[in-house]
């Protein structure tokens, strides 16, 4: 006799540690941790337990909390991520972004817009990319806007390209703009291109009204 059987599994649920944080060991299990705080999870912490890949992520929805509204137009609003996000020492490999204005979404970055902690990880091969004109993009590797903390985070290899004149984006190798703490951080291996068309770009942050210290930026910047 043959039996046919249909069975359905549903995604396993991201693991928590005691203290309640979400164990990342995978580039699914980011993207599903991304998720969870884009839906509203936005003081929620993550530990990564492993060095990950998100190449296949081929625009990255970055971090933070997004909420569609309606009225008259439909809108968004965005709330800044404010948990722990711990790397342990481990890498995110393959972030791209390719923004080409018909998301409206203006934060860029692993993370769109911090008021955590975000701590001990590096982003190897990043590539971000607005292409054509958006206002007011801020644009960073780890975050596009930060007034929380970034804490010993690093970008390896990384290109953030923004091509936006005339709409004063802030592009940054880590953070597009800085308002609170970024220490220890860098941007290394030299081929780190930020290039912007717009007036505001840094090798580690574009525009600066916190404090950035500990930090050193090897990458290549350019303002054509």
């Amino acid at each position: 006799t043959l039996c046919l059987v249909f069975c359905s599994f549903s995604a396993l649920a991201l693991e928590k540690d005691s203290t309640g944080a979400y164990l990342i060991s995978s580039g699914a299990d980011l993207k599903e941790f991304a998720n969870k705080v884009i839906a509203g999870e936005t003081k929620a912490n993550a530990i990564l337990t492993e060095d990950v890949d998100i190449s296949e992520y081929v625009d990255w929805n970055p971090i933070m909390g997004v909420k569609k509204q309606s009225f008259i137009i439909t809108y968004y609003t965005r709330t800044p991520y404010s948990g722990t996000f711990d790397g342990q020492g481990h890498t995110i490999t393959g972030l791209t972004i390719k923004n080409d204005n018909s998301n409206n979404d203006h934060h860029l970055g692993l993370f769109g817009n911090n008021s955590g902690t975000i701590k001990n990880v590096t982003i190897v091969d990043a590539n971000i990319t607005v292409s054509t004109a958006s206002a007011d993009v801020k644009q960073g590797a780890i975050a596009g806007q930060n007034s929380g903390k970034i804490i010993n985070c690093h970008s390896i290899n990384s290109t953030m390209d923004n091509f936006s004149t005339g709409y004063a984006s802030k592009v940054g190798g880590i953070a597009g703009i800085n308002s609170g703490i970024i220490d220890g951080c860098s941007t290394d291996s030299g081929r780190c291109v930020v290039r912007s068309l717009s007036e505001v770009v840094g090798g580690i942050a574009g525009t600066n009204t916190g404090t950035i210290k500990n930090c050193e930026n090897t990458a290549k910047v350019e303002n054509t």
